[in-house]
């Protein structure tokens, strides 16, 4: 084992090892501020516009297909196939 005098030792083996985390005063203060605006904007916004519509029924139009059946980016195989010829 190597054998430190007492400046080494006590930068290698310090004292005190509890696990800190240095943070700017500034940058906690910066970002709080920024989410409470963020917040206030979303109630000001809800207070002076209201809450969107939802529907308790979603809309269905009984004339559409749901088993649409397409290849790639919704060509039809017959289209698709023949568009090259």
């Amino acid at each position: 084992m190597i054998s430190f005098d007492a400046e080494h030792r006590a930068v290698h083996y310090p004292a005190d090892r509890r696990f800190r985390i240095w943070i700017l005063p500034s940058l906690l203060i910066g970002t709080g501020t920024a989410l409470l605006l963020v917040v206030a904007a979303a109630w000001i916004e809800v207070a002076v516009i209201g809450m969107p519509h939802i529907p308790p029924v979603p809309k269905v139009y009984p004339n559409t297909s749901q088993d649409h059946t397409a290849f790639l980016f919704g060509f039809d195989t017959l289209t698709f196939s023949t568009s090259f010829l």
